[in-house]
């Protein structure tokens, strides 16, 4: 079993204990349905918090590598990712790029939002960059 899944599901178990000690004190005030919807609501925030953290991003291994240039001396650990031909590399930065998609998946609508309002204005920029270039040239 997943330690971190382990821990999670003990934080869930605390918060739903906290919670019932919460509507036994104000029995009177909430209802039975009241009290379901929340449990609902708090079991569904803990899936999506597990399913956020159950992909951990990929972590790079450190490969100390001594560089000396223009008089100084340095330790480049991840120097290896320089190496473009390397499997170990490109398996790495594949790990990277599906790392990325899982985590920006729920993000898709924004995404393109953004990717809209910058083509936008990069489009105005290089229009005013040629009207501007053209009334030079014409006086």
């Amino acid at each position: 079993m997943n330690i971190l899944y382990f821990l999670k599901s003990r934080q869930l178990k605390k918060n739903i204990i906290l919670t019932d000690r919460i509507f036994r004190s104000n029995s009177g005030k909430l209802s039975m349905k009241t009290q379901a919807i929340f449990f609902i609501l708090l079991f569904i925030c803990s899936l999506i918090s597990n399913i956020a953290e159950a992909q951990q991003a990929p972590k790079a291994t450190k490969k100390a590598k001594k560089i000396s240039e223009h008089g100084q001396k340095r330790i480049d650990y991840y120097y290896w990712l320089s190496q473009e031909d390397n499997p170990k590399v490109i398996k790495y930065l594949n790990a990277e790029n599906e790392y990325l998609k899982t985590v920006l998946a729920t993000k898709k609508e924004l995404q393109q939002k953004i990717h809209h309002e910058l083509v936008s204005r990069i489009e105005r920029q290089i229009i005013l960059i040629l009207f501007l270039s053209l009334m030079k040239k014409t006086t």
